[in-house]
């Protein structure tokens, strides 16, 4: 190496977020605190629009017909 300097090279992964995982990001189900320690631990994340649509589909259920998610916690979600 020129100099003496080494650096050291890692691979940056991307992650892919499918609805359930949006969705358990947005609101407290079994298995949120794991999703968002993984999260906390990587940095590289996408979706999908498919997947992005699907999620807030389920949102919308979840707020007018099950009411697991109150008005202002629906609207919260989405300031974003």
């Amino acid at each position: 190496m020129k100099g003496g300097l080494r650096r050291e090279m890692s691979t940056i992964r991307t992650h892919y977020l499918d609805a359930s995982a949006i969705v358990k990001l947005c609101v407290k189900e079994d298995g949120s605190e794991t999703l968002h320690a993984y999260c906390g631990n990587h940095s590289n994340f996408r979706t999908t629009a498919l997947s992005f649509g699907e999620a807030l589909g389920m949102l919308k259920v979840k707020h007018f017909r099950y009411k697991t998610i109150d008005e202002e916690g629906y609207l919260w979600r989405w300031r974003y």
